[in-house]
């Protein structure tokens, strides 16, 4: 369930896997140590006494100490995430440089940018580059630092948006290899177009339609990365009209076509 990819003297970081058929999936999780998540299935995470939100590759998790939490499934596949812990000399550092060594949301935006650290991370224990895995891991840091212990969720903004904003979400991802029309979309949520288009951009800043495109093209990166998919194939299963359409959209985003993926 829980594997250790590398570890130093400053950052450890893991993979954890849970299917929803095994016992513990619907047992209380618990933290023990500060960790930022990387989803990897979309999944829902509920902190104790917080709203439930949708886990996806639009947002990095943070834990706190002796968190307590709960999962529930959406994709089929369970949890699959990679966690970066900070460890003594690299967490006491960022706590003298904010003055408040915890998380004050359960989650933060995944910038692109941020996303791109990641993927080089993971690339680099590939690699076994020791010295590039823990300058990526600094880097990582230092783009999220300001969002690490500053987060804070708006009282201003209706819980009952929040909540329409976690089921689009969620139905988004039920439909993430198909054409999910926003009619559709506002009918299975019991809403209108316009306000559920007005509320999406209000919280996460997005649009619904580059919020999943977004998740498409993260999810299509993650797989191209291990270099066993096919782009036609890929553009096909993920809703794209063509080879070329998933191309555009791919370098459009990232700045960089896919098949320059693993030559970097």
């Amino acid at each position: 369930m829980e594997k250790t990819l590398f570890e130093n003297q400053f950052v450890k970081i893991g993979n954890f896997k849970l299917s929803p058929s095994h016992p513990r999936f619907t047992k209380k999780g618990f933290v023990e140590r500060p960790l930022i998540v990387f989803p990897g299935n979309s999944i829902w995470i509920q902190h104790k006494n917080k709203q439930a939100f949708v886990a996806d590759s639009s947002i990095i998790n943070l834990y706190n100490q002796n968190q307590e939490y709960h999962r529930f499934a959406i994709d089929k596949n369970g949890d699959d995430c990679i966690w970066v812990e900070a460890k003594e000399p690299l967490w006491d550092e960022l706590s003298q440089s904010t003055h408040k060594p915890r998380f004050k949301a359960e989650n933060i935006k995944c910038t692109k940018q941020t996303f791109l650290t990641f993927q080089e991370i993971l690339k680099n224990i590939r690699y076994q580059q020791e010295n590039d895995i823990t300058e990526s891991s600094f880097e990582l840091f230092h783009k999220i630092s300001d969002c690490l212990y500053n987060a804070f969720e708006s009282k201003n903004l209706n819980t009952r948006h929040r909540s329409l904003v976690e089921k689009i979400k969620y139905n988004l991802h039920n439909h993430l290899h198909d054409n999910y029309s926003l009619q559709e979309i506002a009918k299975d949520v019991f809403s209108s177009p316009y306000h559920l288009c007005r509320v999406f951009k209000q919280i996460t800043g997005l649009g619904i339609n580059q919020y999943r495109n977004q998740i498409r093209l993260n999810k299509i990166y993650s797989i191209l990365v291990k270099g066993t998919e096919d782009l036609s194939d890929l553009a096909f299963q993920f809703g794209y009209s063509s080879h070329s359409h998933l191309s555009h959209n791919f370098k459009q985003h990232f700045g960089f076509s896919p098949s320059t993926i693993n030559s970097q």
